[in-house]
C-alpha cells in the first residue's frame, strides 16, 4: 500500500468515527465545571475557587509557578494559592486549569505521538502568549485572546488520541500529519460546540490561518490570533512574506513593529510552557 493509499484509508476509518460519535473527544475537565459553577454563583468567595482547585495538587502547583513567572511576576513572591489566584485573575485561572486539564488527560505510548503532542502544545502555548501580548498592546481583553490562542487547534489532540489507540492505522508519520491537516479544524469546531463556548472561539478555529484574506471592520479576536500564528510559523528556514499577511496592514504595524511587541515574549515562552504542560 503505498503512502497516498494509507492515507485515504486512515481518513476513512476515522471519519466512520467521527460520523458514528464513536471517536473519544475531550471533555470539559471537571474541575473547570465546579469552577464555573462557583464563579456563577453571587456568593461566590476567592476562598472557595481556592479550595476547588487544591483538590488538584499538581494544577495548584503550577498555578503557583505562574503567578511567579515572568509573565505575571509582581513584586514579591507567591506562596499560597490564594495570592497566586488573586494576581493571575479568577478568569485567566479558569483557562489556565482548562488547558491543563486538557492535557493531562492524554497519555500517548510511542515517541511520534509524544514529539508530535509536545509540538503541538508548545505552538498553542507560543501563539496564546503572543496572543495575549498583541491584546495587551491593543487594549483589548487579553485573557480571552489567551485562551483562543490556546484553543485554536484542539481538534488535533482527538487525531493524536486516535493514532495512539490505532497504531496500526496510523502507521507513519506523514499519514499522522495528513489526519491533522485534515480534520482538526471541523474536530476542533464540535468540541467547542460541545463545550457550548462563544461562536467566537469557532471563528478563531475557521480562520486563524487564513492570513492572506481580506477582512473588513475593526480589529478583532481573529486577526489577534492570525498574527500570533504568523509569527510564530516565520522562522529563518521558511521566512513568511508579510506582505501577504493581511491583519498586519489592518493594524498598520510593520513585521519590525510586530516583531518589536512580541519578541519579549520569546523570553518567557519555554518557562511557561514547560510549567503548564511538562
Amino acid at each position: 500500500m503505498n503512502l497516498e493509499d494509507k492515507e485515504h484509508n486512515a481518513l476513512l476509518q476515522i471519519s466512520k468515527r467521527i460520523e458514528d460519535g464513536s471517536l473519544a473527544l475531550p471533555r470539559m475537565p471537571e474541575v473547570v465545571r465546579k469552577i464555573d459553577l462557583a464563579m456563577s454563583s453571587e456568593n461566590a468567595s476567592m476562598k472557595e475557587i481556592c479550595s476547588i482547585i487544591q483538590y488538584e495538587p499538581s494544577i495548584s502547583a503550577r498555578i503557583m509557578q505562574i503567578a511567579n513567572s515572568p509573565l505575571i511576576r509582581g513584586m514579591s513572591n507567591i506562596t499560597s494559592l490564594q495570592s497566586a489566584v488573586t494576581r493571575i485573575g479568577l478568569d485567566m485561572v479558569r483557562n489556565l486549569v482548562l488547558c491543563m486539564g486538557v492535557k493531562d488527560s492524554y497519555k500517548v505510548r510511542t515517541s511520534l505521538l509524544r514529539n508530535k503532542m509536545k509540538l503541538i502544545w508548545d505552538d498553542n502555548t507560543a501563539i496564546a502568549m503572543y496572543s495575549y501580548t498583541l491584546a495587551r498592546h491593543l487594549k483589548m481583553d487579553a485573557d480571552y485572546a489567551m485562551i483562543a490562542g490556546m484553543l485554536h487547534s484542539l481538534g488535533k489532540l482527538p487525531i493524536i488520541d486516535y493514532a495512539n489507540s490505532n497504531p496500526e492505522v496510523v502507521s507513519e508519520p506523514h499519514v499522522l500529519d495528513y489526519l491533522i491537516d485534515t480534520l482538526h479544524k471541523p474536530l476542533g469546531i464540535k468540541i467547542i460546540r460541545n463545550w457550548e463556548f462563544d461562536d467566537e472561539y469557532i471563528d478563531v478555529i475557521e480562520n486563524y490561518d487564513n492570513f492572506d484574506k481580506v477582512r473588513a471592520g475593526e480589529v478583532d479576536l481573529i486577526d489577534i490570533i492570525t498574527l500570533a500564528y504568523c509569527y510564530r510559523i516565520n522562522t529563518p528556514d521558511s521566512p513568511l512574506d508579510w506582505f501577504r499577511v493581511k491583519p498586519l496592514r489592518k493594524l498598520k504595524l510593520s513585521a519590525d513593529q510586530l516583531d518589536k511587541i512580541l519578541q519579549p515574549t520569546n523570553n518567557e515562552f519555554t518557562e511557561i510552557s514547560q510549567i503548564l504542560f511538562n
